[in-house]
């Protein structure tokens, strides 16, 4: 096989120029938009150009959000290493905003400065709402919005709240501020008398209150002090002190001459026993004696001399009769003894109980006056004290209460006298102040989100990143005006709409820019063909190129760009048999052309014992594996690379496999439009019918169950009039129950309280409204929104379900829908025209959306006839032109092969994703 030489993938071969040819086309089919009169950056003219240099593959970064799946992942690594610009699109439901938070947060995270514009006010919110509890954000206010209409989430991360609650805060405080120095002065003024008064009272306390301790301590020892005065000589004692002391006197008197009568009668006492002890020894020597004389008896030596002793009984008698005297002596001196010692009880107590008198009369009279004198001096203390507590308390209160605060009293008063002044030269200064701490504020705000329209607001401050969600539904000058803030953009939205058979409409800023930085897929399924697109062509120049079968194998086609200055092999089409490993292997056999798709654009290695693995995405048990010459193998999954492997045995490190790639494996595409086609929101089988209805392009695997996941709801049933054996012949018409709400006599129709809650403008349809409201009254489900196309029909259905049975239900308008998921959608078509064809809104674009907040079911409420008329339709309709009209039939086409469900009987709903 021969064919011309490609250039290499590695941009060697350098963008296409003037020189070379054409430059392609910016809207797919040959007619060149240049945006050269916008004031666009340099990086957007050199996109449009297709002159922007490649940035290679992105290193992966370590993710803040855990849930993003590898292809989001991809999105935010391109994302922080495009130097310029990246779109990233994807359907309704892929994770754009998850994926832009993430992108922002990163940023956030090295120190740059995000701004975030989106033309829908749910948007804003919900990236409020994703980025406020990770980093500082900053909410901009829109031309259509005001402080007071934002979300508390919103209002409070604004500047214009700030400034105002600043504002607020910072006046309230200074008030607070001048209205406290100023009682602190009124306070301190005073305090000096206070001071000077306290200091005067308090010893004058302090010495009333020791006399008072005095008097009371000698109240408690009264009859001491009248014992010290009577045994104390003194000059004019008290009339009982003398009579005490005469008292004691004669006391000490009586007890005198007791005591020498006392000692009289122990001497005599003394004497006595004396006198009996002799008589008692002498008796005691001369009894024996005389006894023995008496007695008789054997004579001893006692007995003879007491016989031969003539004295004996004279000595006997007269000791007896001393010792009768001496005992009657005693006798007499203890009666004496006695008689004293009564005489001298007698005495002490007569002299105790006067004496006892005489004190406790001298005690009382003293007591008397002391108790008058401590009731003085207590009233003193009393009075003294109650002063002192006023003084200290007026101190306490002033901070004045110990005696350094009091000497410091003047620098205290200057100090609030100089905070005052300096309160209230604040507050000429305060909405200068406020507006400085605002900005210093928002100039530390990491991410700065708002409207699309609220940028100018932001015009004076440079950003690092903008990021624009939603980027389609912004206008070209609007983005372009916006896009000066920062010089790297990252733009998000939907894919652009597809231009139909015979309709070539201008694409819009988001399509020729995706269109313009967006590379073909190298690998395609073109109808009956897989084709390998070696070389980027315009749809103008694909048609004019060469075919011709290749010799050796006539089902395989080659497809020649012969009308270029150098002409080159610009695809490769296989049959339609062809597993795209089998074309891989041939083309690498026989062009040597590593024709590598990557599923992502950051790669990883690994290094086993066996093979250098270069990895795009996750392994896929169903992958196949091309093998290629030199020990390269590149593992396939539908028609993207998911890794490309090199065997060690054959001489691969990881050092050459890496430059090997660089050189020859690495996509065309300058990296700068990433795809995310992955349904996160909607269910397998839901996104498989929004793919069929509104080409939406999600990769969704296969449904699971026999779960219908869109059904419709008939108003009027016409299954009834079919199951009574009605028939009707000629063209299909719809039931006429819209209302035109411009049209006086259609408008009489409503109630009035209805009336007043309509615009003034729109279409409703009051039947369909009530079967959605009896539909959800008879059959509730779990998480159910319901929404409209038509805003007047949605300010109907508010109104109606607000006193129902389901008033809990919620219902959502297209600014809601980014942000309310649900598992199940309640659509109301609204349109019921009984003659011709009608759109249903104001474009297919919004029902697109509203249906995108749905994660398990969706059910349509709407006139079968109405939309059977539609169906026969082709052409343009009303406002619509060929291309959206054409979008609009292939959703109703869509819907027609739906199972229909009736108020009477309905499937079972779905239960909590």
């Amino acid at each position: 096989m021969t064919a011309p030489t490609t250039p290499g993938w590695n941009g060697s071969a350098g963008p296409p120029s003037a020189a070379g040819h054409a430059a392609p086309s910016l809207n797919g089919d040959g007619a060149h938009a240049s945006p050269a009169s916008l004031a666009f950056p340099k990086s957007v003219e050199l996109a449009f150009a297709r002159q922007l240099p490649e940035i290679g593959w992105a290193d992966a970064v370590p993710i803040f959000d855990s849930e993003l799946d590898h292809y989001q992942r991809d999105a935010v690594a391109r994302a922080l290493a495009t130097p310029d610009i990246l779109l990233i699109q994807g359907p309704v439901g892929t994770g754009k905003s998850r994926v832009s938070a993430e992108i922002a947060r990163q940023t956030a995270a090295r120190g740059r400065r995000v701004l975030w514009l989106s033309p829908n006010r749910a948007g804003v919110e919900s990236a409020v709402c994703r980025l406020a509890d990770a980093v500082p954000v900053r909410r901009l206010i829109g031309a259509s919005e005001s402080v007071e209409t934002l979300a508390p989430s919103c209002r409070e991360r604004t500047a214009e709240w700030r400034a105002s609650e600043r504002l607020a805060a910072r006046a309230a405080e200074l008030r607070q501020v001048i209205a406290e120095s100023e009682d602190r002065l009124r306070t301190l003024e005073p305090m000096a008398a206070v001071v000077a008064e306290a200091r005067r009272v308090g010893p004058l306390l302090a010495e009333t209150q020791a006399e008072l301790a005095a008097l009371t301590g000698r109240r408690d020892a009264l009859t001491q002090e009248v014992e010290r005065d009577i045994a104390e000589p003194g000059d004019s004692p008290p009339y009982l002190i003398q009579r005490l002391r005469k008292l004691d006197q004669h006391e000490q008197k009586d007890v005198a001459d007791r005591a020498a009568a006392n000692s009289s009668l122990a001497a005599r006492e003394s004497a006595a026993h004396a006198t009996r002890d002799a008589a008692v020894a002498e008796l005691t020597v001369i009894r024996p004696k005389t006894e023995a004389v008496k007695t008789g008896g054997l004579f001893s030596l006692a007995k003879w001399k007491a016989k031969f002793d003539a004295t004996l009984p004279a000595r006997q008698a007269a000791a007896e009769q001393k010792l009768k005297e001496a005992e009657d002596i005693l006798a007499a001196v203890a009666a004496e003894t006695a008689q004293l010692a009564a005489a001298e009880r007698a005495g002490r107590e007569d002299h105790a109980g006067k004496r006892a008198k005489f004190l406790a009369e001298e005690v009382d009279r003293r007591a008397k006056e002391l108790d008058q004198r401590i009731a003085e001096v207590t009233a003193a203390v009393a009075g003294h004290a109650a002063v002192h507590r006023e003084l200290l308390a007026r101190l306490t209160a002033a901070d004045l209460s110990d005696a350094a605060a009091a000497d410091d009293l003047p620098a205290r008063e200057a100090a609030v006298r100089q905070r005052l002044e300096g309160a209230r030269e604040a507050e000429t200064t305060l909405a200068a102040d406020a507006t400085a701490a605002t900005a210093e504020w928002a100039a530390t705000a990491a991410v700065t989100i708002g409207p699309a329209d609220a940028w100018p607001a932001v015009a004076h401050e440079t950003f690092d990143l903008l990021i624009v969600d939603d980027a389609a539904g912004l206008p070209e000058a609007e983005l372009a005006a916006a896009a000066r803030l920062a010089p790297r953009w990252i733009l998000l939205g939907e894919p652009p709409e597809r231009p139909q058979r015979n309709s070539v409409p201008r694409p819009e800023f988001w399509g020729r820019l995706w269109h313009a930085l967006h590379h073909p897929r190298t690998w395609v399924a073109e109808g009956e063909h897989l084709v390998c697109r070696l070389h980027p062509l315009t749809a103008a120049e694909r048609r004019k190129c060469d075919r011709e079968p290749v010799a050796d194998n006539l089902a395989i086609e080659l497809r020649l760009a012969t009308f270029l200055a150098d002409p080159v092999l610009a695809e490769v089409a296989f049959p339609a048999n062809y597993q795209a490993v089998t074309a891989r292997e041939y083309l690498y056999r026989e062009l040597d052309e590593l024709t590598v798709q990557p599923a992502t654009h950051t790669p990883t290695w690994e290094t086993t014992a066996d093979r250098v693995t270069c990895r795009f995405a996750p392994p896929d048990p169903a992958a196949g594996c091309a093998r290629h010459a030199g020990g390269v193998s590149e593992e396939v999954s539908d028609l993207d690379t998911l890794a490309v492997h090199f065997a060690t045995a054959d001489g691969w490190a990881p050092e050459t496999a890496a430059a090997w790639l660089a050189e020859r494996g690495q996509n065309r595409s300058p990296g700068r439009a990433v795809i995310l086609r992955r349904a996160h929101r909607a269910c397998p089988g839901l996104a498989r019918w929004l793919n069929e209805a509104f080409h939406l392009g999600f990769h969704a695997p296969p449904a699971v169950g026999p779960e219908s996941h869109v059904e419709f709801l008939a108003v009027p049933d016409l299954r009834g009039r079919r199951d009574s054996g009605a028939t009707r012949t000629g063209r299909v018409g719809g039931a006429g129950y819209e209302i035109a709400l411009h049209e006086p006599r259609h408008r009489g129709l409503l109630a009035d309280d209805l009336a007043r809650a309509l615009p003034d403008h729109g279409f409703v349809n009051l039947a369909e409204a009530q079967a959605v409201v009896q539909f959800l009254e008879n059959h509730p489900a779990p998480a159910v929104r319901v929404t409209s196309p038509f805003p007047a029909q949605v300010a109907a259905l508010r109104h109606l379900l607000a006193k129902s049975r389901a008033a809990n239900v919620r219902v959502i308008d297209l600014a809601e829908a980014a942000a309310a998921e649900c598992d199940w959608l309640v659509v109301s078509l609204t349109r019921s025209h009984v003659s011709r064809a009608v759109t249903f809104g104001d474009s297919p674009a919004v029902l697109r959306k509203l249906v995108g907040c749905a994660r398990r079911k969706i059910l349509f409420a709407g006139d079968p006839g109405t939309l059977s008329r539609r169906l026969q339709w082709e052409g343009p309709v009303d406002h619509l032109d060929g291309a959206e009209a054409a979008h609009e039939r292939a959703w109703v086409a869509a819907l027609a092969d739906c199972p229909r469900v009736s108020l009477s009987r309905h499937r079972p709903s779905p239960t909590s994703a």
